[in-house]
């Protein structure tokens, strides 16, 4: 029975193709960092890995508990939590769909790395694993939470994150750059803290998300904004500029739900000026390896920017927006509103590489320049490019009936281009240069010609908006 409910729950949530593809993916990082030899002594790179891991975990944080939920859909509310079905059955089958959507979705951002980490291959297996384990239950644990909730528990986090940087073993990203199994102690513990928690929240599953949905429901009279007296592109501006969306599912490569989480830019720039400051402490105490470091901190920027794009259309409700305001101009409106989004959310590290580069850091120049000239019209480029390949509308609506399929893993393909704009950007000036004539020129070509906002709004029509 217990087999037959975990198949029945996995694939009304995934397409066959999608999970041979995730099945493919696991295959394709796990071997390489078993027959590894694991004695990578490249300092740079190593320092570069350093920085790199705990950006792209506190990222992966931040975002499973600002942006998880669970892949629970409406049919199930109506039909499989109300039959005679053993509770220990059911809480199983919704752990491992849970893992199967979130937890493999780690090796998209650092499996590459895995051969050449200095962790023996069992440890570092064991490693893999409770983190998949840990934000998957972080997944759970944040469909029950609070906006406020949520965002001081990302925060704490975060700190707990960056003391891996310090070497202090009370951080789970520590497990991932030191190479002892002490240093997975930290990991085991929080990860087993996380999953009897989150068990326990699913063996209530049906109480918890009715509490859930009320609590969502009365929230939204709560965050209503005022338009009052604006023009229709003054309020785009308002809406789209103070507002930042974070879509769950695309934006991690495998998340467990689609659904937005709206947060006011005054609340979220806290982060960026937090880890902007450490950067910059850092910077000027020690700028041995700056190069490495300032390459790591400009791909986890462009990895949060590159999530970013894909919830800027994901909330929109076309038949208000293109009846306010012609369709052309309302898209290109929007763009433009993200794009200043963008900029000013990253501000800070402009900021701390410009002070850098002014006290004689010469690769904090190139960063200024990824920063301010490549990262805001990037965003525009990748909410045109996913608009087209796999565009989703988020209904206010908890338990939406959506399976995930292969089409959507597109945009994983697209996130590894991140890697190679910014680390070629940094190594050869003229490929720079290059980078910055094309995405400039075709974010302004997508926003300034109307056949191409046109061809856009029909597209999404053609994919259900409404």
């Amino acid at each position: 029975m217990i087999s037959k409910l975990i198949k029945f729950v996995i694939l009304t949530r995934f397409s066959k193709p999608y999970l041979a593809f995730l099945g493919g993916v696991a295959l394709l990082y796990t071997i390489p960092a078993v027959i590894a030899p694991h004695t990578n002594n490249d300092i740079g790179f190593l320092t570069f890995y350093k920085y790199y891991v705990t950006g792209t975990l506190t990222f992966l944080f931040i975002m499973s508990v600002l942006t998880g939920g669970l892949a629970v859909t409406e049919s199930d509310r109506q039909y499989l939590f109300t039959l005679p079905l053993k509770k220990r059955d059911l809480v199983l089958a919704l752990y491992v769909m849970q893992f199967i959507g979130f937890g493999i979705s780690i090796l998209f951002f650092y499996g590459w790395f895995l051969p050449y980490i200095n962790i023996p291959a069992y440890l570092l297996l064991i490693d893999t694993i409770l983190l998949s384990l840990f934000l998957t239950s972080l997944t759970i644990l944040a469909t029950f939470m609070d906006l406020k909730s949520r965002v001081i528990f990302s925060l704490i986090l975060s700190l707990l994150n960056l003391l891996a940087l310090l070497n202090i073993p009370i951080s789970p990203v520590i497990a991932f750059i030191g190479s002892q199994f002490y240093d997975s102690l930290f990991l085991i513990f929080i990860s087993l803290i996380t999953i009897t928690i989150s068990i326990s929240k699913l063996d209530k599953i049906e109480f918890e998300l009715t509490r859930t949905i009320i609590r969502a429901s009365s929230s939204i009279y709560s965050e209503s904004k005022s338009f009052v007296g604006l023009k229709p592109i003054q309020s785009v501006y308002k809406l789209n500029y103070n507002t930042l969306f974070f879509q769950g599912r695309i934006n991690l490569g495998g998340s467990t739900r689609y659904s937005t989480a709206r947060i006011r830019m005054s609340r979220m720039i806290i982060f960026p000026l937090i880890f902007s400051l450490i950067y910059l402490i850092v910077a000027i105490l020690n700028n041995k390896y700056m190069l490495s470091i300032q390459i790591a901190i400009n791909i986890v920027l462009a990895y949060i920017i590159f999530g970013l794009s894909f919830a800027t259309l994901s909330n929109e409700r076309l038949w208000l927006s293109i009846t306010s305001l012609p369709s052309y101009i309302y898209l290109k409106h929007l763009f433009i509103s993200k794009m200043l989004s963008i900029l000013t959310l990253i501000s800070p590290f402009i900021i701390a590489n410009f002070i850098l580069y002014l006290i004689g850091n010469t690769s904090a120049l190139i960063s200024l320049i990824i920063e301010i000239a490549i990262f805001p019209s990037m965003s525009i480029i990748y909410t045109y490019l996913y608009s087209h390949a796999s565009p989703i509308q988020v209904i206010e609506d908890i338990t939406p009936n959506i399976q995930f399929n292969l089409r959507q893993l597109f945009i994983v393909l697209l996130s590894y281009s991140v890697l190679g704009i910014v680390i070629g950007a940094f190594y050869y000036i003229p490929f720079l240069i290059l980078i910055i004539i094309l995405i400039n020129g075709f974010s302004l070509y997508i926003v300034l010609n109307k056949n191409i906002s046109m061809n856009l709004v029909n597209r999404l029509v053609e994919r259900g908006f409404v």
